[in-house]
């Protein structure tokens, strides 16, 4: 990050982006950077903001924004509270297989309901399956920086019904 870069900035995660001039990088902590927003609507706004609000450098925005969308939609499709009784099963049954911990991981918070592929040779060989029937485009998945996906493998209930219990993982749908 360097003074008079351009940079995607986001106050709130239900918000959207706006392009945004780094002026200069604050030296207390916490961390702050003056920003100016460059969109007329701002008026030449300038504020001290969180490193992190600034999201990725201008010209990577688009991909930046695919990839958010990405992770909002895997998010809203997979989220389960943590005493869901079928998200509940579907971890015994992953814990029962004993599949190896460095293979996947079950995700947290925001994030439950997510299986988390850290090999995905490695499951495919656990659940002897096809490193594509765990990679499938028509199961929404995202391959970066770590294999995650959901409705079906390889989310945590479809993995768990294919490789513990024996059935097809529930359709996704589109």
């Amino acid at each position: 990050m360097d003074i008079g870069e351009e940079w995607a900035y986001r106050a709130r995660q239900q918000d959207e982006v706006t392009q945004v001039r780094i002026m200069r990088i604050g030296t207390n902590r916490p961390p702050r950077v003056l920003i100016r927003f460059m969109e007329d609507r701002f008026e030449g706004r300038e504020e001290w903001v969180s490193p992190a609000r600034l999201k990725t450098t201008w010209d990577k925005v688009d991909e930046w924004v695919a990839d958010d969308q990405r992770w909002t939609a895997i998010r809203d499709a997979s989220w389960r509270s943590r005493e869901d009784p079928e998200l509940r099963a579907a971890e015994m049954v992953l814990e029962v297989e004993n599949l190896p911990l460095d293979c996947i991981s079950t995700g947290y918070n925001r994030d439950n309901g997510i299986l988390f592929i850290n090999n995905v040779a490695e499951l495919s060989r656990v659940l002897g399956l096809d490193p594509t029937e765990l990679t499938s485009c028509r199961r929404r998945v995202k391959t970066d920086p770590l294999p995650t996906g959901e409705n079906g493998p390889p989310s945590t209930v479809g993995s768990a019904q294919r490789g513990g219990l024996g059935g097809d993982p529930p359709s996704s749908p589109g």
